[in-house]
């Protein structure tokens, strides 16, 4: 064999080494960022399912304290109804109201309405206003 022809070959040899080795180093690299991307994707989906995860839970924590306020709101309208009811009551069966009384009730009105009370409440109410208003005791001075 000729000298020449071995060094042709040898130069082919590794010209294709030298271009095998940079397209497997090309090949891993593109490889690795592959991977890369895909581990980055998957947190962040993870995040993402966290997220949403979280903003349900909060979405059902937000309609549970909706209900809750609704709850309370109803009770304390029970209960302000029940005051006036009874206040008023004994104001009509006194045939007068005090100025105190009156304060008080229209107090207490005032809060039943805000909160959306009507009906009973409301007629009870305004026939106090049209009782006979007395002196308070407890609030004029000496």
């Amino acid at each position: 064999m000729d000298l020449e022809l071995i060094k042709q070959w040898v130069g082919i040899l590794s010209q294709a080494g030298f271009f095998g080795v940079f397209a497997w180093l090309g090949k891993t690299g593109v490889s690795y960022m592959q991977n890369k991307h895909a581990l980055e994707k998957e947190k962040l989906m993870a995040k993402d399912k966290e997220r949403q995860q979280w903003l349900e839970n909060h979405d059902k924590n937000v309609e549970a304290m909706k209900q809750v306020d609704e709850n309370l709101k109803a009770g304390n309208v029970a209960v302000l109804h029940h005051m006036i009811y009874e206040n008023c009551k004994m104001y009509l069966d006194n045939g007068y109201i005090s100025t105190g009384e009156l304060n008080d009730l229209e107090y207490l009105f005032r809060s039943y309405q805000n909160l959306g009370g009507n009906g009973t409440g409301k007629i009870l109410y305004s026939k106090c206003q049209n009782l006979p208003v007395k002196g308070d005791a407890h609030i004029e001075e000496n």
